[in-house]
């Protein structure tokens, strides 16, 4: 790649001492005086100040100071402009120059903060009596046309800016800072100079008229430029881009035009230990990420926010992202990177943001290593992370490449990463202790009634009082309340209750987790029925309600398992082969909405995408629950049976389940909250949980004995190998044995988490002693097989070595492991709390910072048993 140049680029040294251009007769010199034309101005130099004495007919000022040309009114300075243009060029650069740091000292929080720290004015002032060196320069045509030409490179400028380094060096700032701020000034000084002072000069000047139009050009093409245009178009809420514009948007709808901006509220954080995972104070999360920005310590860790859905770790980025425009660029400018738009993953961390960000600011060589910019970046949802295939480590070996990054001496910028809890799942110790981890704390009561006094600024008071009384009600499931302590889904039941459509006679027989998928399900009825008239959608796409949930259901699986933001058109097609009249529709509304067509479901909107027409989704958890309700409609089909010749059949047959497993659960881990959509959604359709609990255990031996992956093509159907082809037409490159692997796993998550809810159920008491799961079969039965467990782990740890930990390590807490040997096994951070290990042999085994809280270790080994962190 060429390195790009730009204005402030290669600047020039600055003169040495005692050389001195002379022309035209006029001088500033230490003491000296100079005559320009008739002898109607001098300008002398004297220590503190400069003098300058003006005699005509219009005007008469005397002793003048550089101070009070501020002062000048039009008069004198159209004087100036139309008697000595040479003389009003230099003066006016000189005191934009000026005026523009005491304008970037005043707004920019660190620098203000910074100099007030040293109890120095915030402005340009006291730079007036750091001056000396323009006694070294001569005011003649060469020097005019350079500073015309090209501001940024000419004597004039390079002595500015090497005494501003000196002043702010003086203020304690350090060096590299100070270049910085001196850099950005110069180049900024050039719209307060064109708009206060070029347009005075007198049009007849024409040679002057070009210059500056070919310095205007030239500054356009420079680096700061490309900066400036990505913070307008790509972080400033006050965008040209659309999409961008949409971003700010608390929801896509025809009826909600409310912004990020109209009801969002500073976040509270706990700030966590690293070494021990347990909050340490509760602090607001901006003023904490400004502290660390304001520091004057190099902080080496990378600061990472945690939090589950919802909690507003998007919102908070964006939002932050724009105040650190306002606030502290250029001293720290944000960029805001989507991880699931990552698509690089070379060795190079430059390159991997370069690729991400797709700016031409990012295209030069080395521009991390500039000298004169220093980035924050914000990097957004480490769980969304989409990497080129699952054989590496991928979220590890990013945040391992941030971390090192960070870590290097010669690295300036600052990293911010964001994630859900579960996103550092199996991350190794040694990328724990390089993260300044903080946790989004649910909402409290104190910030509900700050939100609840903007919503009823915008639907008035009776609206938002009704709501508080709703949220408040004895009768209100915990659930609701628990949704309501998180900004997105605030907002939805606020505005659901708003239009009558949320109510307490909803949940008289919801409880739990029922309670939040029948939240999600009204949101969508919502959204389709009420935001917009099915007449509307179907006018726009062709599609009625039905067919269009349909299709976001299909997407919501697609965009889960591609791990990437959207899901082509063309891919949902390709999933309903066997349905011709839905595809002819689909066909139809990729043709209608070339402009994009956007529902009100808070979680995704429909667009075209590039070329092709796409369904993408803004939040995940909406994407996750839609990939739960596909998946539990195929668990629903797979219970159901057909009586022929007098005896009963599954519809869906030990092979077809087999191919439809891999299809469903062959793409990677099964995330915290898919599985609990899962279950709650089962419950609510009233599945027979004995007869899917024995169809996945009858899945899991053939799995493990291997009678999927080593089938001979030639005579069946390899599943694992059809679906990894399926998966590469889809762009998702898995290979066979990870596709294999996933697939067993999950099967295993979804076998605990059914045997785990049975022991719980009193209305499955008749089948609790039926749906129990046993990793390596019942003790003292045919079946039992105490190494099976251990096989597992370490043919899943062949792809990574914390595989297995990574993928099931967080649903293990309950497991039967009674007489397991998993002697060495990597358990690092495993969920094992109540787990019966009674017997079982741990020699060896990778405990570090696993859960064991009431887990039975009745005579069970854990000589040499890595313990570290561990909870017992």
């Amino acid at each position: 790649m060429n390195q790009q140049q730009s204005p402030g680029d290669n600047q020039p040294s600055s003169p040495e001492p005692g050389i001195r251009q002379e022309a035209d007769n006029s001088t500033f010199g230490s003491g000296q005086q100079a005559a320009i034309g008739n002898d109607n101005i001098q300008i002398q130099y004297n220590k503190n100040s400069f003098i300058i004495v003006i005699n005509s007919q219009e005007t008469t000022i005397s002793e003048t100071t550089f101070k009070e040309i501020l002062e000048f009114d039009e008069e004198k300075l159209n004087f100036l402009s139309k008697n000595h243009p040479h003389i009003y060029v230099i003066i006016a650069y000189t005191l934009t120059y000026l005026k523009t740091f005491g304008a970037l000292a005043e707004k920019n929080c660190w620098l203000n903060k910074r100099l007030k720290k040293q109890n120095v004015k915030a402005d340009f002032k006291p730079l007036f009596n750091q001056l000396e060196s323009l006694g070294t320069l001569t005011i003649n045509e060469i020097l005019v046309n350079k500073v015309l030409e090209d501001f940024s490179k000419s004597d004039l400028a390079v002595i500015l800016r090497q005494e501003l380094v000196k002043y702010l060096e003086n203020q304690e700032i350090e060096s590299h800072t100070s270049e910085i701020i001196a850099k950005w000034v110069t180049w900024e000084t050039y719209p307060y100079i064109k708009e206060k002072f070029l347009s005075k000069l007198d049009n007849e000047i024409t040679n002057w008229r070009l210059k500056i139009a070919q310095a205007e050009q030239s500054r356009m093409d420079g680096k700061y430029a490309k900066i400036e245009s990505y913070l307008s178009t790509k972080i400033s809420p006050n965008t040209s881009d659309l999409k961008i514009k949409q971003q700010w948007r608390l929801i896509n709808a025809e009826n909600e035009k409310y912004t990020i901006d109209n009801l969002y509220l500073g976040l509270k954080i706990h700030v966590l230990d690293t070494n021990k995972s347990l909050p340490e104070s509760d602090k607001d999360l901006e003023e904490w990420v400004e502290e660390e920005l304001m520091s004057k310590n190099e902080n080496s860790q990378v600061i990472f926010i945690q939090a589950g859905p919802g909690r507003g770790k998007s919102t908070f980025c964006r939002i932050f992202a724009d105040r650190v425009r306002m606030k502290f660029h250029p001293l720290w400018t944000p960029i805001l990177i989507k991880l699931r738009d990552i698509d690089n993953f070379s060795s190079d961390i430059q390159n991997i943001l370069s690729s991400a960000l797709k700016e031409k600011f990012a295209d030069a060589q080395n521009w991390l290593n500039e000298e004169d910019t220093r980035f924050l970046f914000i990097l957004d949802g480490l769980d969304e992370l989409y990497f080129e295939n699952r054989k590496g480590n991928g979220v590890e070996d990013f945040l391992e490449k941030v971390v090192n990054y960070q870590k290097h001496s010669n690295c300036k910028h600052k990293f911010i990463v964001t994630g859900r809890n579960s996103a550092l799942q199996g991350i190794k110790n040694y990328i724990y202790k390089n993260l300044k981890m903080a946790e989004i704390a649910v909402m409290d009561d104190e910030l509900k009634k700050q939100w609840l006094e903007k919503w009823k600024i915008l639907v008035g008071k009776d609206k938002a009082e009704g709501f508080q009384k709703f949220i408040k009600a004895g009768n209100c499931p915990e659930s609701v309340k628990e949704l309501a302590q998180e900004p997105l889904l605030l907002y939805l039941l606020a505005a659901m209750h708003r239009d009558n459509d949320l109510t307490i006679e909803m949940f008289k027989q919801a409880s739990g987790t029922q309670s939040k998928i029948l939240i999600y399900q009204n949101v969508i009825d919502w959204v389709l029925k009420k935001q917009r008239p099915e007449d509307l959608n179907t006018k726009i796409t062709g599609l009625n309600n039905t067919e269009l949930e349909l299709i976001l259901t299909e997407a919501g699986f697609c965009v889960t398992q591609s791990l990437r933001e959207y899901v082509p058109i063309k891919t949902i097609e390709e999933r309903f082969n066997h349905d011709e009249t839905i595809i002819k529709k689909i066909e139809k509304a990729r043709q209608n909405f070339k402009e994009g067509f956007s529902t009100a479901l808070a979680a995704f909107y429909i667009r075209p995408a590039k070329d092709e027409g796409a369904v993408e989704f803004i939040h995940k958890s909406f994407g996750e629950f839609f990939c739960a309700k596909k998946i539990a409609q195929s668990f629903q089909t797979w219970v159901e049976v057909d009586s022929k010749n007098g005896h009963q059949e599954f519809i869906i047959n030990n092979e077809a389940l087999a191919k439809e497993i891999y299809d469903l659960l062959g793409y990677g881990k099964l995330s915290l909250e898919i599985v609990e959509y899962l279950i709650a959604l089962l419950d609510k359709n009233k599945i027979q949980y004995l007869t899917l609990f024995q169809r996945f255990e009858n899945f899991y031996k053939d799995w493990y004995l291997g009678n999927f992956i080593n089938r001979d093509c030639e005579d069946s159907i390899n599943l694992p190998l059809k679906q990894m082809q399926k998966f590469k037409k889809q762009n998702i490159l898995l290979g066979l044995r990870e596709v294999d692997i996933y697939a067993g796993l999950n099967v295993i998550i979804l076998l605990l988490e059914l045997h785990r809810y049975a022991q719980a159920q009193d209305k499955l008491k008749n089948n609790k002693d039926n749906i129990v799961f046993y990793p390596c079969g019942k003790e003292d039965s045919d079946n039992f097989d105490n190494q099976r467990l251990l096989r597992i782990i370490n043919y899943s740890n062949s792809v990574t070595v914390n595989t297995f930990s990574a993928t099931v390590g967080y649903f293990l807490s309950g497991a039967n492991l009674t007489g397991a040997i998993l002697t060495g096994a990597n358990l690092e951070r495993a969920k094992l709390g109540g787990a019966n290990l009674e017997r079982a042999n741990l020699e060896g085994a990778n405990l570090e910072s696993a859960n064991l809280e009431s887990a039975i270790l009745e005579s069970a080994i854990l000589e040499r048993a890595n313990l570290e962190r561990a909870k017992l």
